[in-house]
């Protein structure tokens, strides 16, 4: 959980007003000392300590399309779909099917188990 813009704003200005070291300010005021780092350097950049809104982006991969060619092409390898998108990366494909609750095992289970027994008969 992100700490209050109260918060920071009197450890920054505790730091700096007062002359304390980070050190001492990250005891007192019982945050780690990279987070106080961070502060003033946002503080010394635009002269504000609030907290960053997050922006969120559409996904590339929408769930509808990833569908659509899962249906087409089935046997499809993650580069394959990945070539779908436009900038599409193995990884990015893998996150997207994860999320979507979808595996892509290629192999069957037992195939251990049977070149072992193969192996015995010869």
């Amino acid at each position: 959980m992100a700490y209050s813009n109260d918060l920071r704003e009197r450890a920054v200005r505790y730091c700096l007003d007062e002359r304390h070291t980070q050190q001492e300010t990250s005891k007192v005021f019982g945050i780690s000392r990279s987070a106080l780092k961070e502060w003033l350097a946002n503080f010394r950049k635009t002269g504000c300590v609030a907290k960053k809104e997050r922006i969120w982006q559409p996904r590339k991969y929408k769930t509808e399309k990833m569908l659509e060619i899962l249906q087409k092409n089935p046997d499809a390898y993650l580069y394959e779909i990945a070539e779908q998108f436009e900038n599409g990366t193995v990884t990015g494909v893998k996150s997207a099917l994860d999320r979507m609750g979808i595996t892509r095992k290629k192999r069957l289970r037992d195939i251990g188990s049977e070149t072992k027994r193969n192996a015995k008969s010869s």
